[in-house]
């Protein structure tokens, strides 16, 4: 009865991690280009670690692309790109 419920609890959580995941799209809607800037996302919010981040052209083609500062915790599951037009993604800082 331990082991069922244990493998029970287990694959709740499982489910539960593979639903908070969400893509979000850079959308460059706010007055910068950072990473951080909540209106630059169409969730309005930063991507967090269970989001899908897409960097897609026209809204991050050159000089348009999110800024990562130095110092930001940049967090995402992934990041994704169109393979048409030059996205682009600048990091300052290590």
């Amino acid at each position: 009865m331990c082991k069922k419920l244990s493998l029970l609890a287990c694959l709740v959580l499982l489910a539960a991690s593979f639903c908070n995941a969400e893509d979000i799209q850079w959308t460059a809607g706010g007055r910068n280009r950072f990473w951080s800037t909540a209106a630059n996302w169409d969730l309005s919010r930063p991507p967090t670690l269970a989001d899908d981040v897409r960097i897609d052209v026209p809204a991050a083609a050159a000089p348009d692309g999110p800024v990562i500062q130095d110092g930001t915790a940049a967090q995402a599951n992934g990041i994704f790109t169109e393979a048409a037009g030059e996205a682009t993604l600048t990091m300052t800082g290590g």
